[in-house]
């Protein structure tokens, strides 16, 4: 858990990481794994937190995607920070990319997942990315995602685009990521949200992107409630 500890008598934003242990048949109490308070500050509302083996060793780590907003020449700045388990610990934060120099990223328009995308044996990340409506009219969201080489993160790798395919709206689409098809390598999954029907029925959809080790195919829908009833996407949470 990423918990917010508030801001500090010195004006600093202080988080901690807590972790709580499983034992096979239950798991212990919170113990802190990190805090903020030694390293500076950190605020907990601009932090997106995902989890994997990043780094391939068996064991789970913290990726934070942390928002640096928006900077005095107009761009937005986002970073991904990784914090490494040992098996007794954490390390302390390491800033593995940073779209500062190379690219606008808009973390507000940022959903992320983990997964291990390419079949290597080590976590992955990947942003559902909203870029707006088109001069079309229709909505545009990307997927991309950012590779572990095991020591790092290159850099963002865009594997889908809606303009291929036709309009997809980010507002209404809650993401994550798991191995659906059993290959080795994660896949996305996407709860897309239509809304309510003139009879009142709402209608909610399961799509998934499937990765080819490489990249990813376009989103194929593979549950739709209108052939079960009414489901309300707002009711719903992903995991």
């Amino acid at each position: 858990m990423l918990y917010d500890n508030g801001q500090g008598s010195d004006g600093a934003n202080r988080t901690a990481l807590w972790t709580m242990t499983s034992s096979g048949s239950g798991f212990g109490g919170p113990v802190r794994a990190w805090d903020s308070a030694t390293g500076g500050s950190w605020n907990w509302s601009r932090s997106k937190v995902v989890s994997g083996d990043f780094d391939g060793d068996g064991r789970g780590d913290v990726g934070v995607l942390y928002d640096y907003g928006r900077q005095s020449d107009g761009t937005n700045r986002t970073a991904l920070w990784t914090l490494t388990s040992s098996g007794s610990g954490f390390g302390k934060p390491v800033k593995v990319w940073d779209s500062a120099g190379s690219i606008s990223w808009d973390w507000e328009r940022s959903k992320v997942v983990s997964g291990d995308f390419d079949g290597d044996g080590r976590g992955d990340v990947g942003v559902l990315y909203g870029n707006g409506q088109g001069s079309d009219g229709a909505n545009r969201t990307a997927l991309w995602t950012l590779t572990s080489s095991g020591s790092g993160f290159g850099k963002p790798v865009k594997v889908w685009d809606s303009t291929a395919g036709g309009s997809w709206d980010w507002e209404r689409s809650k993401v994550t990521s798991g191995d659906f098809d059993g290959d080795g390598r994660g896949d996305v999954a996407v709860l897309y949200d239509y809304g309510q029907g003139s009879d009142g029925v709402a209608r909610t959809a399961l799509w998934t992107l499937t990765s080819n080790g490489s990249g990813f195919g376009g989103p194929v829908r593979k549950w739709d409630s209108s052939a079960f009833g009414s489901w309300s996407w707002g009711r719903s949470e992903l995991t």
